[in-house]
Parts: C-alpha cells; structure tokens; sequence
C-alpha cells in the first residue's frame, strides 16, 4: 500500500503543473498517510504476530 502511495505522490509531484489542485490533493493525502496511518502497521504486524493464544483462551461462552 505504501508503495503505491509513494507512486501516485511522484506522479502528483510531477504533473503538478498540469493537475493543480488534484496533484496537491494527491499529495495532501499521501502525507496524512505517511504520518498517520503507515506508523499503525507496526502495532498491527504486532498484534498478529502474538498469535491467537490469548483469545484462545477464552472460553466459548466468554465471548
């Protein structure tokens, strides 16, 4: 995802001439990705790689 995020801010950077306000739409959005949103990855990554021991764990009825 963030690949291609950072493809479309090249392209924006680019045709900024040619796009106005889109391209820097474009790239008002790539960096609200970059900043919030790319960061959150790690804990999520963190989360699975923990494993399903935890909510395992609980009984059926629990739930």
């Amino acid at each position: 995802m963030a690949g291609l995020w950072l493809q479309m801010a090249a392209c924006a950077v680019e045709q900024r001439g040619a796009l106005g306000g889109f391209a820097e739409n474009k790239l008002c959005l790539a960096r609200f990705f970059f900043d919030r949103l790319s960061p959150q990855t790690l804990a999520l990554e963190a989360g699975i790689m923990a494993g399903p021991a935890s909510i395992n764990s609980l009984a059926n009825d629990t739930i």
